[in-house]
């Protein structure tokens, strides 16, 4: 839980990102925004995550957008290391 609101309020502080509602459990459902086609670049962030970095992400349609969701379960994982994804995400949009 701690994992997961830290990445909300990452995500939330920036305006290139949209968070979808604010963590109850480890997910985080969020998208990227800075574009004119935000649904098909998170269509595309997705697999890319996916078939080149290895990154585990999910997908959900939220208000008939596009979205993006981690499920944080590993307990080791750090907050450098979810800042880390996160400057991929915005990376891999551009």
């Amino acid at each position: 839980m701690g994992n997961a609101q830290y990445l909300y309020s990452k995500l939330k502080e920036d305006k290139d990102f949209e968070v979808i509602t604010e963590p109850e459990i480890s997910s985080v459902v969020f998208r990227y925004v800075a574009s004119e086609n935000a649904d098909e670049v998170n269509k595309k962030l997705r697999r890319q995550l996916i078939h080149q970095h290895g990154v585990v992400i999910g997908q959900t349609v939220s208000n008939g957008h596009v979205c993006l969701k981690f499920t944080l379960l590993n307990p080791l994982i750090t907050h450098e290391k979810l800042d880390e994804l996160k400057a991929l995400i915005k990376k891999l949009a551009q």
